[in-house]
């Protein structure tokens, strides 16, 4: 008889598991933010509009002494609601070599490594 109420025990908590998780995806909401960006490179003044993913160096081996250093890029994010006590994340896919993210004149972090994905918790950077 134990092990028959050891046994209902088991999958009772592994019930609970799903549905926990399952509840926990749901509340899960993610948007992507690939279009209507600004670019530019540190010794220009003007911001080109560009969709990610973005090389602003792709006919690069083309010309000689191509440009191969920094670029900088923003866009203005808008949430229609900032939920009290919910965690807000920025993935960021690929940045080629390293980054520098900024959010509100603030840096939240960096990165160094091309083309492997790495994530910020902007919780404490969203201005309400």
């Amino acid at each position: 008889m134990k092990l028959h109420e050891a046994l209902r025990q088991k999958w009772i908590l592994a019930a609970i598991a799903v549905m926990s998780a399952s509840t926990l995806q749901a509340q899960r909401e993610m948007k992507t933010i690939n279009d209507s960006w600004e670019f530019r490179k540190p010794t220009e003044t003007e911001w080109k509009m560009v969709n990610l993913p973005h090389t602003y160096n792709l006919d690069a081996y083309q010309q000689p002494n191509y440009y191969q250093g920094k670029g900088i890029y923003r866009r203005t994010l808008t949430l229609p609601e900032v939920i009290p006590h919910r965690r807000y994340y920025l993935k960021i896919d690929a940045a080629s070599k390293a980054a520098e993210v900024r959010m509100n004149g603030k840096e939240i972090g960096s990165h160094a490594g091309g083309y492997t994905a790495f994530i910020f918790d902007i919780t404490p950077y969203i201005q309400k």
